[in-house]
């Protein structure tokens, strides 16, 4: 009842002028049995998408671990047959990573609107979220510092396994640095999922409504942009046929998209009348 008290009090002593009253009638009403069905979801399929990343990391293992054994026979098999069985390994996990992006996308797909468009919570709602916040964001903290934490650990294997002089431990070392890079961006996806879910229906951080309308309008530039810089990367690779250099195509763009837009807005907000 505290924050249900607290949160009418807000509502009652804000006087709105009558245009943004207009504005705010045309908004989606979020009730409070749609905010918790919509956070359950997202309890729900947070750790499914975060473990279709992890596969997706993970997935070279198979091919470096299996190559690596052929090679310098520890397993007697060749090593055309070993790569074959590490590319399908690869394969499988990325197969039950789409599929875990696709259905628990697809789930999702219903509440996008939290994404997009400006909403309006309905009497309570946004005082039990926060304090919903409040009580995960000690986890969220833990979850991002562990996994930055483990992706930088992740150097120490292939350092240390490059002192030994055994190019088999090199190996090894790889495929442990990607295990660990695998669980740290596993702990930073499904934390940062959950913590984004309280953001959209509180329309905090990336999602405020000044922001959505901004992505709105972003939206026609950015599809143009790497439509582009796909067909010039295509072509110039077809062309050159040089595939292993022309990858830094995609760093490049993807600092130049942010400059583009960058310039966008600081041009967009001199054009604005004050």
């Amino acid at each position: 009842m505290d924050y249900l008290v607290k949160d009418d009090a807000a509502e009652t002593g804000s006087s709105t002028p009558v245009a943004e009253r207009d504005s705010r009638a045309n908004m989606r009403v979020v009730s409070m049995e749609e905010a918790n069905r919509y956070l359950e979801t997202v309890q729900q399929t947070a750790p499914r998408i975060a473990t279709g990343v992890l596969l997706c990391v993970m997935s070279p293992i198979s091919v470096i671990l299996l190559a690596g054994m052929a090679e310098y026979h520890i397993i007697r098999i060749s090593e055309d047959f070993a790569g074959g069985i590490g590319i399908a390994v690869l394969l499988a996990m990325v197969a039950i990573a789409v599929v875990l992006f696709v259905t628990n996308g697809m789930t999702l797909g219903k509440y996008e609107f939290l994404e997009k468009d400006a909403i309006l919570t309905a009497y309570g709602v946004s005082s039990v979220v926060e304090k919903k916040k409040a009580d995960y964001e000690h986890t969220f903290h833990t979850c991002v510092a562990s996994g930055v934490a483990l992706c930088i650990l992740g150097a120490i294997p292939p350092l240390i396994a490059s002192a030994t002089e055994n190019e088999f431990y090199a190996v090894c070392g790889i495929c442990v640095l990607l295990f660990l890079v695998a669980i740290g961006v596993f702990l930073i996806v499904q934390s940062s999922i959950i913590w984004s879910s309280y953001q959209k229906l509180l329309q905090e951080g990336d999602y405020t409504p000044e922001r959505k309308q901004m992505e709105k309008k972003n939206a026609p530039i950015a599809s143009i942009y790497w439509c582009l810089v796909t067909a010039g990367y295509l072509g110039v690779s077809f062309y050159f046929n040089n595939w292993e250099r022309s990858w830094i195509v995609w760093p490049v763009a993807g600092v130049l998209f942010a400059a583009i837009m960058g310039v966008y807005h600081l041009v967009s907000k001199d054009d604005c009348p004050r």
